[in-house]
């Protein structure tokens, strides 16, 4: 806990790229989504919608190496803690504070939003497979704001339950299956982890 607070008072880690220890991560996460889809039949991503994070865009570049609809988009960023490390900094701007303004900061109602500005967007895209690559404070919020609108029919993840387990480890890969009604409400849910997902198929 002290080495992470050294780290996000460090002015040096301006939106910092994946750790070595990251990478390694990373690379096993690959490994677990090219079994998915050599051995339990999901398609390929139509799409990969990504935080513009560096550290997300790291992730990316190596699960969707040349993927040609990878796209940045702000709504996934990290939830905004007003430290530099959570915020995406053009031209690696080093000069700025460590720590925003207060106004830089956002809580659980703001993250929220724009998590349901992402399932809004999803509904109105015309693909049936489609990879977000995000952070822990988006995804906790997500889970626990709009998702909790939709019907949840089974979670298969790493805590065995009815509904998704709100920790997650890094470089941890979910399979979500979302339906919705023919207006856009919420429908159905099922969460799946990489082994639930390859004991259960598509």
């Amino acid at each position: 806990e002290d080495a992470r607070k050294q780290v996000l008072l460090d002015a040096s880690t301006v939106d910092p790229s994946l750790s070595q220890a990251g990478r390694a991560q990373v690379s096993h996460l690959h490994e677990d989504f090219t079994r998915l889809i050599s051995e339990g039949g999901y398609p390929v991503p139509e799409a990969v919608w990504v935080s513009p994070l560096q550290r997300a865009i790291d992730t990316a570049a190596v699960l969707f190496e040349d993927h040609p609809k990878t796209q940045e988009m702000d709504l996934l960023r990290e939830r905004r803690t007003g430290y530099l490390c959570d915020e995406p900094s053009p031209g690696k701007r080093r000069s700025m504070p460590t720590f925003l303004s207060k106004e830089a900061v956002e809580g659980k109602p703001e993250v929220r939003r724009r998590a349901q500005q992402l399932l809004d967007e999803l509904f109105q895209t015309p693909c049936d497979a489609l990879a977000v690559v995000t952070h822990k404070g988006f995804l906790r919020e997500l889970d626990q704001g709009p998702l909790q609108e939709f019907t949840w029919l089974r979670c298969q993840c790493a805590r065995q339950s009815r509904r998704a387990s709100t920790i997650y480890d890094n470089a941890e890969l979910r399979v979500y299956l979302l339906t919705w009604t023919p207006a856009g409400g919420p429908g159905t849910v099922i969460c799946r982890s990489v082994a639930g997902a390859l004991a259960s198929g598509p």
